[in-house]
């Protein structure tokens, strides 16, 4: 089962859903039958299958498949635990995905409340439900709210991995790109600069993540 789910993750990274579907179905089934239906794998599992359905497009029955790990993960696990906040993560970028902001803000900010009691405000996971609410925010054009939640991400990115990692360049080009939506053009271009040195550095000079910082990178000022 658990090749099975490795193998629709390789092939859902490669966009590859046809191909990714019936391996996440067939890891589901195998789950079930080894461990019965309230297990956390098999949380897992759905989780897992809601995602394929989001990248695909079927947006109804990720919803209820979404609905339905979130309800077995509370069950199970609470309504406290780390697991919970990556579901409850998914989910909303279902909803903001449909530009249904309220409900996606709404998951945003509980699993950021899970991760800040969980784990505190200086894991990584925190960090990236910082940004995550951040870009909820940008994508309403609240860019006042969401500049000092990317600011956060970069700060806390840095101060856990240091500053030379992909999470910090991330939060870097999610910063450059909110303070260029606010024209601020100096400050935007020098973050995009240090994350484009830095995904090359990382990753190399023909990554895709270099060429999506250096789209955002191209602006008049």
């Amino acid at each position: 089962a658990m090749s099975c789910n490795n193998l629709g993750g390789l092939y859902l990274d490669w966009s590859k859903y046809a191909l990714a579907e019936p391996q996440y179905k067939r890891a589901l089934k195998i789950y079930q039958s080894v461990f019965g239906e309230r297990h956390p794998t098999v949380a897992k599992s759905y989780n897992s299958l809601a995602g394929l359905l989001n990248e695909q497009g079927n947006y109804a029955e990720a919803e209820q498949m979404y609905k339905k790990t979130l309800q077995l993960k509370e069950e199970l696990l609470g309504n406290a635990h780390p697991e919970l906040a990556l579901t409850l993560n998914d989910f909303a970028v279902l909803y903001q995905r449909q530009d249904r902001f309220t409900e996606a803000q709404r998951l945003y900010e509980r699993a950021l409340g899970i991760r800040q009691k969980a784990l505190g405000t200086a894991h990584p996971d925190y960090a990236q439900s910082v940004k995550n609410l951040a870009a909820c925010f940008q994508d309403q054009r609240r860019f006042s709210e969401a500049l000092p939640l990317f600011r956060s991400a970069v700060e806390i990115n840095t101060a856990a991995f240091g500053p030379r990692h992909q999470d910090v360049a991330s939060a870097l080009s999610s910063l450059a790109g909110c303070l260029q939506l606010l024209s601020q053009f100096a400050e935007a271009e020098q973050h995009y600069d240090r994350a484009i040195l830095l995904l090359v550095e990382l990753n190399g000079e023909n990554h895709g993540d270099v060429a999506l910082a250096l789209n955002g990178q191209c602006f008049d000022s």
